[in-house]
């Protein structure tokens, strides 16, 4: 019973889970974790088309006529300059009718990567141990150390003469088992946290790309400025909600590894405290940069 109980925390607690939360990551106009989203994407399609980007398009002329206005009523007016704001209307209406192919590049550039970083990561897995529970490409890996221990607990579990004949089993010393239990009870709890925050974040990622597209039009019809323009940080910051999945998942990768390299104590509790804080300390800061992902990836881009 102790045994089991210590075996599955920590299959919990080494468990990576990166090939569900790339599942999640890999996303498309058409499909997400194996689920079936072109009713979505249609729906957001035809927002985009028949409900904002006539709104774009009415923007787009109330800043041309605002320009022209400014020219006009300025000792700069010039027709160079006019030819100059003539062309920039007519690169702005361009853009914003190819706008939806160039979101979908960005979308499809995030998936490009998260595919990479997992492939790349695959193939240079180098953990060693029994693989527990392998999901597509062996994500769940016992390290050396923890099959260690866990061939230690099992030695201690003898079998009582008297309770034989009811098939029970025992584990000798108790105190030590419960003290395992009790120790693992912090990180197990701690993956949890990890393992929900990155699926939330991840299936936040898809709802937030998606709405993003809906309402680009309103955003890019205010292009006027160049770089400092609204439409342009408006394209900067969808391309960071794209690439904020491969952070995402550099995030798990290297906490995966670090977890994997933490040396599990088996010769006393005090060790095994030791260890239990290391695995803690690693799967909190993996919750608090994967709530930090988007910002980082922001920040990469200048947003």
């Amino acid at each position: 019973m102790f045994y089991d109980l210590i075996y599955q925390m920590i299959i919990t607690v080494f468990g990576s889970n990166l090939s569900e939360i790339v599942e999640v990551l890999q996303m498309s106009s058409s499909s997400i974790a194996g689920i079936n989203v072109s009713g979505v994407w249609t729906f957001i399609n035809n927002i985009y088309t028949y409900v904002m980007l006539p709104i774009g398009y009415s923007i787009m002329i109330l800043y041309f006529l605002n320009e022209l206005m400014d020219i006009t009523t300025s000792e700069r007016f010039s027709t160079l300059n006019l030819a100059k704001l003539l062309f920039k209307l007519v690169f702005i209406k361009i853009f914003m009718d190819n706008a939806l192919w160039f979101l979908e590049q960005f979308m499809a550039i995030g998936t490009a990567l998260v595919n990479s970083v997992f492939r790349f990561n695959s193939l240079n897995n180098t953990t060693t141990g029994d693989t527990v529970n392998s999901m597509m490409l062996g994500d769940i890996n016992i390290p050396p150390q923890v099959s260690t221990l866990l061939e230690t607990i099992k030695d201690e579990i003898v079998v009582e003469p008297k309770l034989l004949q009811l098939g029970e089993t025992l584990f000798k010393p108790i105190g030590i088992s419960l003290g395992y239990i009790i120790g693992l009870l912090i990180p197990w709890a701690i993956s949890w946290m990890t393992y929900f925050s990155m699926n939330l974040i991840a299936w936040q990622r898809f709802f937030e790309i998606y709405l993003r597209i809906s309402v680009a039009p309103i955003a890019i019809a205010d292009m006027w400025n160049g770089m400092n323009s609204g439409g342009y940080r408006y394209m900067k910051a969808f391309f960071a909600v794209c690439l904020q999945g491969v952070v995402i998942l550099m995030i798990l990768i290297i906490g995966n590894q670090l977890t994997s390299s933490v040396g599990i104590g088996v010769s006393s509790l005090k060790s095994w405290g030791s260890d239990i804080l290391k695995l803690s300390i690693i799967k909190l800061i993996q919750v608090s940069l994967l709530m930090k992902s988007l910002n980082f990836s922001r920040e990469v881009l200048g947003v």
